[in-house]
């Protein structure tokens, strides 16, 4: 029997001892234990208006874990009280040594605008948006902007930062 396959027959999607993250859900939630101190931390900075949150910590460690839950439980809890927060929350990003530093902020870039661009229905009924995506999706599709060099305007919300050692 394969690794896969018991792991599977016991009920899991997946080995146990893998490194990938926990899910941002119901199950994630559950499945993340003993993270409770960071997942406050990360909320209250979070919602404290500090859009920026820097989560550094060696692989494996649970960094996009606590992440991926601690979103999924923000969001709920201003579901749950009427403020309706939105958390936007695209696929986690990994460096790898193939890549050079410039391709890798191409790349994350490139992913942040699409999912503005895929998620702007809900975006527009949960935020009072007074600006057009077409500009994004107009430097998406431009071809230049995964080649060579690059010009483009920036696009944010929100200010200030804050870094957490997990």
């Amino acid at each position: 029997m394969e690794n896969a396959e018991m792991w599977k027959d016991f009920g899991f999607r997946r080995n146990l001892y893998d490194t990938h993250p926990v899910s941002g859900d119901a199950q994630g939630e559950r499945l993340l234990v003993g993270r409770q101190d960071e997942l406050k931390r990360i909320k209250s900075r979070i919602t404290g208006f500090k859009t920026v949150v820097t989560i550094e910590g060696p692989n494996g460690v649970g960094k996009t874990s606590v992440v991926l839950v601690g979103g999924y439980q923000i969001e709920n809890d201003t579901k749950d009280n009427g403020k309706g927060s939105l958390v936007l929350m695209p696929d986690p990003f990994q460096l790898n040594a193939e890549e050079s530093a410039i391709d890798f902020k191409r790349k994350v870039y490139a992913e942040i605008a699409s999912y503005f661009i895929k998620h702007e229905a809900k975006m527009r009924s949960q935020l009072d948006l007074q600006f057009s995506l077409g500009p994004l999706e107009a430097w998406l599709e431009n071809p230049l902007n995964l080649s060579g060099s690059v010009a483009a305007a920036g696009f944010g919300l929100g200010g200030g930062g804050s870094q957490m050692n997990l």
